[in-house]
Formats: C-alpha cells, structure tokens, sequence
C-alpha cells in the first residue's frame, strides 16, 4: 500500500518517476535507428532497380504494315452489267477528248453592212496646151465610169440583183483644128455626181428553204423517223417532201433529216415556230 502524501510535505512536490529503465530506452532508441535505416536502404534499392530496368527498355519502333490494306475480292459480286467488251464504248472511254456536238439551232443573226458606193472621178479639164493631145489619143478599151464596191450580206437577209451591164462609152472621133479652138474658149463643165445603186433584195427561189428535223446515224433509221414526225404532224408537213443530208463528222456519219421545199424564209421560220410549240426541234436551212 502506497503512502499518502501529505500536503505540504518534500514528497507531494517530487515528479513522478518514469518507470523505463535507462537499458530499456537504449534498446528503443537503438531499434528506431534500425528500422529508419532499413527503410531507407529498401527505398534506395527500389530506386536504383528502377533505374536500370528503365534503360534495359528500348523505345517501341512504329512500323507500317508489309501487307497491303485494301484488296480486291475475288468475288465482288454486286450487277453484272453484259456488252462491256465491246469496241464501240471505246469511243467514250474516259481520257479523250470530247467530241462536239452538233448544233442544231442556227447562230444569232447579225446585221449586214451597209454597202459602199464608190463615186466616179470627175472628167479632167483640158488647156490649150493639152488639148491636141488629148484630142488624138484614144484608149484601146473603156471602163464603166462607176465602180461599185463588193456588197457583203448575209444568206438569210437580203439577196442583191445582179447590176445592170453598164453602157460602153466610146471616144468620139477627133474633131476639126477649128472645132478644138471653138471648144477651148467654152468653160469647163462641172462633173455629175455618180447615182448610187440602190440594194433591192431579192425574193429567194421557189423550193429553196427546208427545215432539218433531226439527225440520226443510218439512211433506215432516218427515213422511220421521218414517218413518225410526219404522221405526228400531218397537218404541217403533209404537203413536204423528205430530203436526207449525210455529212461525215469525227465521230461517224450522220443523215440529217430535211423536209421541204417552202417558198421562203418566212414560211420556213414560221413553220419551224409552230413545230417548236409541239415539242419538235427545227431548224431553218438556207438553199
């Protein structure tokens, strides 16, 4: 039994005494030391082995693949699509050029030009000095006085007249020494100015205009097509007749289909506007 402490006494104000002996505080101090040792020798090795086994491992190399990604079936199954190996596809096989088409409808009409008149020269006035010359000289062939120059127009807006030939103007005989006195003394007379010839046009020749309806690649097939049109618009092209024209283009001969004649390029313009309205192509043909 403990002895109680009195108040006031040496004993109530010792500390308590700690019951580790000082052999046991050695052995605590001495396996704290160990075990902070040990934990750190097992921390280094961890971290060496590391190392070396980061420097073992090469960096992985990324390759493409030796075998083709894609490859054609065997099979591939899918439409059998027969007359591919025939020779006339080769005409549209990709990489040419291609080929122009025909035009059908007629180019946009431009206007004519005006014609050129050319004004004669004005006769020359004859001196004394030059007149016996001039009297006694004659040219071995006249020319008309009027030149006129060349009338361009185009096929399907007027058509010239053929001018009239002009007169052959012939030199007069030399005339008396007193007549070439009596002359000289007279003023000279002033030149007329030359007429110009007025462009008349021309009515076009009966059964020259057509009208071209299609254009197809064999004689039988244009003469068909000619029936089918013309039975589809009896009324119109009952009264014509059918006229194939066969021209030979880069990519092979075509017939084109022309019914006609008409009077003129009215009735065949007029014509081809009441074909249009029902769904035809046409197109006016000059003759």
């Amino acid at each position: 039994m403990t002895e109680p402490q009195i108040l006031g006494s040496k004993k109530f104000y010792e500390e308590p005494k700690n019951g580790m002996s000082p052999t046991a505080k050695i052995f605590a101090f001495g396996a704290i030391g160990v075990g902070a040792v040990a934990l750190a020798g097992i921390v280094w090795i961890a971290y060496q082995q590391g190392i070396r086994l980061g420097a073992d491992d090469d960096a992985p190399v990324i390759r493409a693949a030796e075998e083709p990604i894609k490859r054609q079936p065997e099979d591939p199954g899918g439409l059998d699509v027969p007359h591919q190996d025939k020779l006339v596809f080769g005409r549209f096989a990709p990489g040419q050029i291609a080929q122009p088409v025909e035009r059908l409808l007629p180019p946009p009409e431009e206007p004519a030009e005006r014609p050129e008149v050319m004004v004669a020269a004005p006769d020359p006035v004859t001196t004394p000095d030059q007149a016996p010359a001039s009297s006694t000289e004659t040219p071995a062939g006249s020319k008309p006085a009027i030149e006129v120059g060349e009338i361009k127009t185009t096929e399907s807006e007027q058509v010239l007249l053929p001018s009239p030939p002009e007169p052959v103007v012939t030199a007069p005989p030399p005339p008396a020494p007193s007549d070439v006195a009596s002359k000289l003394i007279a003023p000279p007379t002033a030149p007329k100015p030359a007429k110009k010839l007025a462009v008349v046009p021309a009515p076009a020749a009966n059964g020259g205009w057509r009208v071209q309806l299609a254009a197809v690649s064999s004689q039988d097939r244009a003469r068909s097509e000619w029936n089918r049109i013309k039975t589809s618009n009896n009324d119109l092209l009952g009264t014509l007749s059918l006229k194939v024209q066969s021209v030979n283009l880069d990519r092979g001969a075509f017939h084109r289909i022309q019914a006609g004649p008409l009077g003129d390029r009215s009735a065949a313009v007029r014509l081809c506007g009441e074909l249009k309205t029902r769904g035809q192509d046409c197109l006016v043909v000059a003759p």
